[in-house]
């Protein structure tokens, strides 16, 4: 009889720590949730416009999973206190986010920072006819010497040799390391976010994006102008 009171008492104390658990999960939180923008400085980039869909899945029982373009996944645990949110990824990354009028964006103080603002609707796509980008893309496929060959902006194409001026970056282990011939700054900075290459020049305030496309070619954007982008391919 004492044994038997003595489950029932554990199970009765089970259900009332899952309660109290369950009551203190923010339901704000909870949910798939999809990257719209990066942004760095004033300068953003819409997922949209390259299709590159991001989706982190925040489930009750204190879960979270990042599902990338390619459909790789990444699991970790999150926590939330008041308006902010810490996810915790198995592979040692952190993500810090604040709920701000029904998004999730991530919390940096430092302006240079790269910033996601989430939402819990899919981004919406690009018009039919836009760049076919790969999405099974790792940080070192950027790697190697790319030459620009051509810019395009408003649906205008015109050969870089017209232009004046190329754009021939130099890049290793997935960092910018020179462009046109020349070393970077060492304040330039380069990061891999889910098959884009963000690269950050302070020096003269430009963000720029690196994506590779199907057919072997590159693109690369000056957020500052986002209808124009060069095309680039392998250096021979």
């Amino acid at each position: 009889m004492k044994r038997l009171i003595a489950v029932v008492t554990v199970c009765i104390l089970i259900m009332s720590v899952s309660v109290v658990f369950a009551s203190e999960v923010d339901s704000r939180f909870l949910g798939d949730w999809y990257v719209h923008t990066f942004k760095i400085g004033e300068s953003s980039f819409n997922t949209g416009d390259s299709g590159m869909i991001i989706k982190i899945t925040v489930e009750a029982g204190g879960t979270a999973t990042r599902t990338d373009p390619d459909g790789s996944q990444d699991a970790g645990t999150w926590t939330s206190e008041g308006d902010n949110m810490l996810i915790s990824w198995d592979d040692g990354g952190v993500l810090e986010l604040v709920y701000v009028d029904g998004a999730l964006v991530s919390n940096t103080e430092e302006r240079s920072s790269l910033i996601l603002h989430l939402e819990g609707s899919l981004p919406e796509k690009a018009p039919e006819g836009k760049l076919d980008y790969r999405k099974d893309v790792k940080a070192t496929d950027f790697d190697g010497n790319w030459m620009s060959i051509e810019i395009t902006a408003h649906g205008i194409t015109i050969p870089i040799g017209e232009l004046g001026e190329r754009v021939d970056p130099q890049i290793r282990n997935g960092k910018l390391v020179a462009l046109n011939g020349m070393p970077v700054d060492s304040s330039v900075t380069t990061e891999f976010v889910s098959s884009t290459l963000f690269i950050n020049n302070p020096i003269v305030n430009v963000v720029s994006v690196m994506n590779l496309l199907t057919d072997g070619s590159a693109i690369l954007m000056h957020l500052h102008a986002p209808d124009a982008y060069f095309t680039l391919i392998p250096a021979p």
